[in-house]
């Protein structure tokens, strides 16, 4: 999260975010949702070189907003991004990406040995209805902590309701934890109202009530 509350590993602020479509409330916050996120974050970018024709251009608006970068061709009259005045993060952003690019591509041209490839695996698993994390990584054998590593993005202790969301789980456990899932009372799902503190009420009145 920076300090202009851009979030996630594609940093994006709320607005452009709930534009493509990642979802944020008080239960989550697709920001953090690495397969949610990164699909928005090329979504954007397309539509950002649609935009300005240009991929020096598209990550300037990436990073500093489509706006600034469209105000600043029309002020200063070129689309050459190398001519443009641009806010000093901007400039340094997109030749930083490129670079990052070019080692990616080639890292040994550039003193770095290539890294092992040891890609993030799971399994995704649907759940329409509120349900605990807890139980979640019991259906699904793994630890709590494993869980909410692979989901970020949920930001309670339990599944939203009335809606319908992916949960990552380890990689080759899937079928089991659906399977569990399906078995799993009704009754021992969340059930719970949101109640608005009245004055001189307590947390311990509250949990007697």
């Amino acid at each position: 999260r920076s300090y202009m509350k851009a979030t996630g590993p594609w940093q994006f602020m709320a607005g452009t975010a709930k534009i493509f479509g990642l979802r944020m409330n008080w239960w989550l916050d697709e920001r953090k949702d690495i397969v949610a996120a990164t699909y928005a974050a090329a979504n954007y970018l397309s539509y950002l070189h649609d935009l300005f024709g240009s991929w020096p251009l598209a990550l300037a608006a990436y990073n500093s907003g489509e706006h600034r970068v469209a105000y600043a061709i029309t002020r200063q009259r070129t689309t050459d991004y190398w001519r443009l005045n641009l806010p000093t993060q901007t400039e340094w952003y997109v030749p930083k990406f490129m670079a990052a690019l070019a080692i990616g591509r080639n890292p040994e041209a550039y003193g770095f040995e290539r890294p092992v490839s040891n890609p993030l695996q799971f399994d995704i698993v649907e759940v329409s209805r509120p349900t605990e994390l807890g139980a979640l990584a019991r259906a699904a054998g793994c630890t709590l902590s494993e869980l909410k590593r692979l989901n970020p993005h949920f930001k309670k202790w339990a599944t939203p309701p009335d809606m319908v969301v992916e949960v990552k789980v380890p990689n080759g456990h899937g079928d089991e934890c659906r399977a569990r899932l399906a078995d799993m009372k009704e009754s021992r799902l969340p059930s719970f109202i949101q109640h608005k503190v009245k004055r001189g009420e307590t947390l311990s009145s509250i949990a007697a009530h």
